[in-house]
């Protein structure tokens, strides 16, 4: 019996795996593909661009920084602003990128019933921008995101006509801007209406939209 040439053997399949198409890289469009089914979005403000309120930024108090809440859909939302931290941040992820198990999610019965992703990120990318005029923001950076966010985060600060950077568009962006601007501003007028039942509470303490709330109620008051 002829012995098998074990070393050669090894060498020849270890070749045969490196030549098989599906161990190769990923390649960049199929990142973009497999970042896009894991929605993200990661935006900034210098402390210097946030609004002022009785002379200071609105920041969280240290104690409450990062905060961490969820969305209108349940994504992991993650907002860290203090004197420590300049700029201040905002992240949202629909996977896990921020919390490791998402606490809260929709349960396993109700998945079914849930909008698409893509509703999810036009959506959630909307509620981020209401959720920074909220908290004093008075321009915003894309820091990262999966495309859809950034686009429609993009586009929204576009029609409400508050400064983004970070984002680099193209012809083909300012078309879908035009064709979609109807229905993005459906949505940010529907959003708009419902603020008070969003993942977008003012602070209950310390520096921040309490202020201004404390305010708005010794104003009634008086």
């Amino acid at each position: 019996m002829a012995k098998i040439d074990i070393p050669s053997y090894k060498s020849d399949f270890s070749k045969i795996l490196r030549e098989t198409d599906q161990f190769r890289n990923a390649s960049a469009e199929e990142l973009k593909v497999y970042k896009d089914l894991k929605p993200c979005l990661i935006i900034s403000c210098p402390i210097d661009q946030l609004e002022k309120v009785n002379g200071k930024p609105m920041l969280l108090p240290e104690n409450e920084s990062p905060m961490d809440i969820l969305s209108q859909y349940g994504w992991s939302f993650r907002y860290t602003a203090t004197e420590k931290k300049d700029p201040v941040t905002a992240e949202i992820s629909m996977c896990s990128e921020i919390f490791g198990k998402q606490v809260g999610s929709p349960s396993d019965e109700q998945t079914g019933i849930l909008p698409t992703w893509q509703y999810q990120s036009t959506l959630t990318a909307i509620e981020l921008v209401h959720f920074c005029i909220e908290y004093g923001w008075q321009s915003i950076h894309i820091e990262d995101g999966s495309d859809l966010c950034k686009f429609t985060l993009w586009a929204t600060c576009q029609l409400l006509e508050m400064p983004c950077t970070g984002f680099d568009d193209t012809g083909y962006d300012r078309l879908r801007l035009k064709n979609a601007s109807d229905d993005i501003k459906i949505l940010i007028s529907a959003f708009s209406e419902t603020l008070e039942n969003t993942a977008a509470p003012a602070p209950t303490s310390g520096k921040g939209s309490s202020s201004r709330s404390s305010d708005s109620n010794e104003d009634d008051a008086g």
